[in-house]
């Protein structure tokens, strides 16, 4: 399958996905950051992690559960993560947005605000 998708982009194709999946992930670490979540690492390519000190990661990642998202969960240190592609694109400002929404939720677990259907 690789070899044909290859074969069907070429590498000028190849380079003009890779170009905008590099965009989703400096979009998404800006907006983490932003939020003031540490990135780990200096992400070069599709995969982000981040976490905090201060804030509960597992809650967190059953607040953003409860909005649809699947998260990817670190256990030491407790983050998430990500693994970027085109899906993204369309909903970088939205999963932002519940990535906001998750950090402002008060209590334990998962927070009220019911799951958000997300189309790709």
């Amino acid at each position: 399958a690789a070899w044909a998708v290859m074969n069907y982009l070429g590498e000028d194709g190849y380079l003009r996905v890779t170009a905008r999946i590099l965009s989703i992930r400096k979009a998404i670490e800006q907006g983490v950051r932003e939020l003031g979540l540490t990135v780990w690492g200096q992400p070069h390519l599709s995969i982000l992690a981040y976490g905090g000190p201060t804030h509960d990661m597992d809650a967190l990642a059953d607040r953003l559960s409860s909005r649809g998202w699947f998260v990817g969960r670190l256990a030491e240190p407790p983050g998430i993560h990500l693994m970027l592609n085109l899906t993204h694109e369309p909903v970088v400002q939205t999963y932002l947005a519940d990535l906001k929404w998750a950090l402002a939720a008060s209590g334990e677990g998962v927070a009220a605000g019911g799951r958000r259907d997300i189309s790709y």
